[in-house]
């Protein structure tokens, strides 16, 4: 690659991570408001938000090996087989603890 060409995707990786701290920021907000408002666990909502910032730390380094090991579509396939049944008690949890 050229240095103009190269320089440009310095710019637009620099860019990219500006918006992503900023949509970071916007969906633990949306979070709160619908963990608030929407399913009344407001009580829970910093061990709910807390919960889901320790996993994603936890599973980053976890799931960068692994596609380096495995490939991305494998690994995916293995954070989707774990996501779904998660989601799924998550929902049945707050669902206790709404009707309570």
């Amino acid at each position: 690659l050229s240095p103009v060409c190269l320089g440009s995707l310095r710019r637009a990786a620099s860019i990219n991570a500006e918006y992503m701290g900023t949509a970071l920021n916007l969906i633990q907000s949306n979070l709160v408001l619908y963990g608030d408002h929407v399913a009344l666990i407001s009580d829970y909502t910093t061990i709910y938000l807390m919960s889901l910032l320790v996993s994603a730390f936890i599973s980053m380094p976890i799931c960068t090996a692994g596609m380096r090991k495995y490939g991305k579509k494998t690994v995916y396939f293995i954070g989707v087989s774990f996501y779904f049944p998660a989601f799924i008690g998550l929902y049945f949890w707050m669902l206790a603890i709404t009707l309570g």
